[in-house]
Parts: C-alpha cells; sequence; structure tokens
C-alpha cells in the first residue's frame, strides 16, 4: 500500500543522508607536510653561518618542495597513492 511504500522511502533517504564521510587522509597529510616546511625553515633561520640570500633561497625551495607534495596528495585516489606523496 503506498503508507508502506512512503514508509520505506523514508527510511531509505534517512539512511541516505546519514551517509556523510570525512576526509581525513589528504587533510592530515597535508598538515604533515606543512609542519614539516615550516620546521625546516625555522632550521634554516637559525642557521647563522647562512647569508640571508641562501636563507631566503633555501625556504623558497622549501616552499616548491611542500608545494609539489600537496598537489601529488591532491592527486592521490587511494591512501596508498596519500602516503606516497
Amino acid at each position: 500500500d503506498q503508507a508502506g511504500v512512503d514508509a520505506a522511502k523514508d527510511s531509505g533517504t534517512g539512511e541516505i543522508a546519514k551517509v556523510n564521510p570525512e576526509a581525513a587522509a589528504k587533510p592530515a597529510a597535508k598538515e604533515a607536510i606543512d609542519k614539516a616546511a615550516a620546521d625546516k625553515k625555522a632550521t634554516i633561520d637559525a642557521n647563522n653561518d647562512l647569508t640571508q640570500e641562501e636563507k631566503d633561497a633555501a625556504k623558497a625551495t622549501v616552499d616548491a618542495e611542500a608545494s609539489k607534495a600537496k598537489d601529488a596528495v591532491d592527486a592521490a585516489t587511494d591512501q596508498a597513492g596519500v602516503d606516497a606523496a
């Protein structure tokens, strides 16, 4: 009957609405990349044997590598890809 159909529809749509996967792997990987980059830049800044130009160049390289790593994370289609990035 119609009541049974409506009840099944409501139950099904309610269960579908509950499905809300939360992205965890990619944001965590990007956060780890950002932390590693920040730590490396702090180490570079603390190295008094480097000139300011050398520090700036090294930090630019860190930024470029971090960007490449985050692009690889974005391009990953599975957990293994995220881990490899």
